[in-house]
């Protein structure tokens, strides 16, 4: 459990969004935009809600980051040849929103990565970008595994069910904990 702490969450979660625009460069809904190697309008408008949430004295003390499952999609969905690429293109955009986001807020800003499940995702397309998941946790200083997701349970195909969400929850928290109360 978690006490003696005030915890302040700012949502600014977009579903069904891809980590960059080449999985599906019709499909608007994606954090990087990998053709021109800056932000979309999506990784800005989160920076922006979340300086407006956050009071004058306020500093950003963490970041949860939950996403992939889309681009495991498109893994899942696209030919032997675009595989890699996808697959790749989504590790590089990650590795560029965390960096947007530190620049935006501090240089070592914690991100604790939600794993990626398998639900809705056919035939454990989520198992590569979950290794990519893994080698930027390893690669990034300030970069935490914040959450085990696999083989949670599920109310439905594409939600966790409230024991996993508590869960989830609470390996979180004692992450934030460990990474906040280390020398």
């Amino acid at each position: 459990m978690l006490y003696g702490f005030s915890v302040h969450a700012i949502n600014v979660a977009t579903g069904r969004s891809h980590s960059n625009n080449v999985p599906d460069g019709n499909d608007p809904l994606f954090w990087w935009d990998a053709s021109n190697n800056q932000p979309t309008q999506i990784l800005i408008n989160a920076v922006a809600d979340i300086q407006t949430e956050l009071a004058p004295s306020q500093d950003l003390d963490g970041l949860i980051w939950a996403q992939g499952e889309s681009d495991a999609v498109s893994i899942y969905y696209s030919s032997a040849g675009i595989t890699e690429t996808i697959r790749s293109e989504f590790a590089a955009a990650t590795v560029n929103i965390f960096q947007y986001l530190r620049n935006a807020f501090c240089a070592d800003l914690p991100i604790y990565v939600q794993q990626l499940n398998d639900f809705d995702i056919p035939n454990g397309a989520t198992f590569p970008q979950r290794g990519e998941q893994d080698i930027i946790i390893a690669d990034q200083r300030d970069t935490h595994l914040g959450a085990v997701t696999l083989g949670a349970t599920q109310r439905d195909p594409s939600h966790f069910d409230t024991v996993a969400q508590n869960n989830i929850a609470e390996q979180l928290a004692d992450k934030v904990v460990e990474i906040d109360s280390a020398p």
